[in-house]
């Protein structure tokens, strides 16, 4: 099969028919080839103007290779991860990871346990109070209920890292500050 190069709404493109791999005409390339694939390194574009490294063959129907880039070399994707030493206190059986944002629109970092299925996550920087659970003997953590509709920020709270399973939470008492 042969690419034919096909002029759309937003330029000229080559086009397989075959495999219904796609390219721009005037797509960047990067030298080197793809470190999954072999095959070439694009420049794609997303969203209003962004731009990733990706494999020639991302999104191509016949053996397609989802290897992608950020333009500033790191690998793409949602979040940057780091490991933790910290036991996460939900399951108690998986360590926390710190997973950062790769764009600032995406919110702040925050801790997530390697288990999915678990599910929990914390923000960095939230309290831990000293006192387990009085239901449950668990960690009781500083969490903050969602920002109302006029945009203020969420009161914050004292809940159990159990949750769902163990329900307690209790309001966060107004702290004393020295000078206030």
């Amino acid at each position: 099969y042969r690419k034919l190069e096909r002029r759309g709404g937003k330029g000229t493109f080559l086009a397989c028919p075959a495999c219904r791999m796609m390219r721009s005409v005037r797509a960047k390339t990067k030298p080197g080839a793809c470190p999954k694939c072999g095959s070439n390194l694009i420049e794609k574009k997303f969203g209003k103007g962004a731009t990733f490294w990706g494999c020639v063959r991302y999104g191509a129907a016949e053996r397609p290779c989802d290897y992608r880039e950020r333009s500033d070399g790191a690998v793409a994707g949602r979040y940057t991860r780091a490991t933790t030493d910290k036991q996460c206190p939900k399951c108690g059986r998986e360590k926390l990871v710190i997973l950062t944002p790769t764009t600032p629109q995406m919110g702040a970092a925050f801790y997530a346990c390697e288990s999915r299925e678990c599910g929990f996550t914390l923000p960095l920087g939230a309290r831990r109070r000293r006192d387990p659970c009085p239901q449950c003997g668990g960690v009781v953590l500083e969490r903050r209920r969602k920002p109302s509709a006029e945009g203020q920020p969420g009161e914050p709270f004292w809940s159990c890292a159990k949750y769902p399973d163990c329900r307690y939470s209790a309001a966060r008492a107004a702290e004393h500050r020295p000078g206030a």
